[in-house]
């Protein structure tokens, strides 16, 4: 006696396996992410993008804060002439920050974070820095040009 396979009972079983298998891979366990290893991988801090765009004379921010972490500033040259960008960390006002002969800020008294060197207008440039928590003065240190206005606060907020 051939015993037959009955082929209707076949199609929902499949859908059965399909959608435990599906629901398998995509719940969350809640758990730290594994390396190949075995070992629990540390999770990454964030990394946040800030467009930053010199003008002649200001600096625009598209964002007044990010989480303290690696930031990468994507800045563009929207000026005239070259402009440079520094990133400080300071509590002090944008606009207070010590100065050589009223001219540029004096980088030896502030804590500089990361820096570009003079870029030509209309030239595009990235600089990534990792920020500890609390506030930065974003800047152009070309001479006369912090004093002519090209500075903007910026904070790095504390994440948990």
């Amino acid at each position: 006696m051939t015993r037959r396979i009955k082929w209707h009972v076949i199609p929902p079983i499949g859908m059965v396996l399909v959608a435990t298998a599906m629901l398998t891979a995509c719940s969350s366990s809640g758990t730290t992410p594994k390396t190949d290893g075995g070992v629990s991988a540390t999770p990454t801090a964030p990394h946040s993008t800030v467009t930053i765009t010199l003008k002649d004379f200001g600096v625009a921010a598209s964002l007044a804060s990010a989480p303290a972490g690696r930031v990468t500033f994507v800045v563009q040259n929207a000026g005239a002439i070259p402009h440079e960008f520094i990133v400080v960390k300071s509590d002090l006002a944008p606009d207070q920050l010590p100065q050589v002969n009223q001219k540029v800020v004096d980088v030896s008294k502030v804590q500089v974070v990361a820096e570009t060197e003079p870029f030509d207008s209309g030239k595009k440039q990235e600089l990534t820095a990792e920020l500890q928590p609390g506030r930065y003065v974003l800047l152009c240190n070309v001479e006369s040009h912090y004093i002519s206005g090209m500075h903007t606060a910026f904070t790095a907020v504390e994440t948990r």
